[in-house]
């Protein structure tokens, strides 16, 4: 589910003088996700010699359990950006300088995770990252 709010910030003071404020509200449930719940050491069986080849693991395959499909849901999304249009009239024609704000609350949105391990204790541990703010 998402959710977007436009406002426009027009008072007629500013209007005269070519000044226009927007400001811009995003909400997102958050995406849903398939994450790993854990991993096996699967045997082959039927091919000899074939544990040599994968010194890692040991012998066999190292399989990953995923579980059902979207069987976890990030964080909620939600950014406020603002914007400020200036109009000044030249010979030409008008010119228009807008300032912006994105992200102003500087909220760092799940862009994605990714399933580390810890090189000490070997556990594996989930890591959000976030596009902005950097």
């Amino acid at each position: 589910m998402s959710w977007v709010n436009f406002f426009e910030i027009r008072p007629q003071t500013f209007a005269k003088k070519g000044i226009k404020g927007s400001a811009v509200f995003v909400y997102g449930t958050g995406n849903a996700v398939t994450l790993p719940q854990g991993s096996f050491n699967a045997p082959i069986v039927g091919i000899p010699g074939y544990e040599s080849i994968n010194p890692w693991f040991g012998p066999g395959w190292n399989s990953t359990d995923y579980g059902t499909q979207n069987n976890y849901r990030l964080r909620s999304y939600q950014r406020v950006d603002l914007s400020v249009q200036v109009t000044r009239k030249t010979r030409c024609g008008e010119r228009v300088t807008e300032y912006s704000v994105y992200n102003l609350l500087s909220r760092a949105n799940p862009w994605f995770i990714q399933v580390e391990q810890d090189a000490v204790s070997g556990r594996s541990r989930l890591v959000q990252y976030s596009l902005l703010p950097t």
